[in-house]
């Protein structure tokens, strides 16, 4: 892990902890279950003189289930990690996204000297059948569901340097594939990516047989100058099952969806449109 929670509650990185003259105690873990419910479990900094591996927060024992900084968010499906962390499924979660932190390294080795002979010189033939090719896994890549993204980005723990690979495979820096959707004009028509926001209340509109479910406004901004999220009356109720709850019921919780930002003919107002009814996830 690279951040850790201090117990005033703000978040310290591993970079900070390293630097600070009197290193704060008390360290937990700052992720979260699918269903919002933090983890907390203790963690303890590793190898912070080490030349080999970059420095990093450790639980000191295993988190909860599903939570977003355990290894059911790893992109390693089986076996353990070296926190400890089991694999979890998270249900209602949303389509699974990846994380690639910009801070990782390759990992690869560094050169060694030859001890072999000389170039040119006569080499014994091997008649060993090849194996299969030996394949290296992606450093810094962590699977994790929307509800998680959205976690991260509640606890202002989303580094914007990070890349995120969206469910169709779409790869992009998170400054640009991650969203705030306040933040969105009509120069922004066409993006495809990540929106969330805080949901305020949800209005029908026959015209277009859909819902939409507006969000906060950024202070001093028209609610009407603000995009809504547009839920078409054929996705309505697979939206509703997959979260587990009505539209309505969402005012006043974060949302996050998948989709594409659309400006309306006549009225000129912005809205997203979903990918599809799983690409929408909330918390409290």
């Amino acid at each position: 892990m690279r951040y850790a929670i201090t117990t005033t509650g703000g978040l310290i990185s591993i970079e900070q902890y390293a630097a600070a003259p009197d290193p704060p105690q008390g360290l937990t873990c700052p992720g979260r279950a699918p269903d919002g419910s933090p983890c907390r479990r203790e963690v303890v900094a590793r190898a912070l003189d080490s030349q080999l591996v970059r420095p990093y927060f450790r639980a000191e024992r295993a988190h909860i289930a599903g939570c977003d900084e355990g290894a059911s968010a790893t992109e390693h499906r089986t076996g353990a990690t070296r926190d400890g962390s089991t694999i979890a499924r998270t249900p209602r979660g949303g389509p699974e996204l990846v994380l690639i932190d910009p801070n990782a390294t390759t990992g690869a080795p560094a050169p060694r000297t030859s001890t072999g002979p000389a170039p040119g010189a006569a080499r014994r033939i091997s008649t060993a059948v090849p194996g299969a090719p030996r394949t290296t896994r992606p450093p810094g890549r962590r699977r994790m569901s929307l509800t998680g993204l959205l976690a991260r980005l509640l606890d202002h723990r989303l580094d914007p340097r990070a890349l995120i690979e969206l469910p169709d495979g779409t790869t992009g820096p998170a400054r640009r594939l991650v969203r705030r959707i306040n933040t969105l004009t009509a120069a922004d028509a066409g993006l495809r990516a990540c929106h969330y926001g805080t949901a305020t209340d949800q209005q029908p509109n026959d015209t277009t047989r859909s819902i939409f479910l507006h969000v906060r406004p950024r202070p001093r901004t028209s609610p009407r100058a603000t995009a809504a999220i547009m839920i078409t009356a054929d996705q309505a109720p697979a939206v509703q099952d997959h979260l587990d709850a009505s539209i309505g019921d969402l005012a006043g919780h974060h949302v996050i969806v998948i989709g594409t930002l659309r400006v309306a003919r006549r009225s000129r107002n912005l809205y997203i449109r979903l990918d599809d009814p799983d690409s929408i996830a909330h918390l409290p």
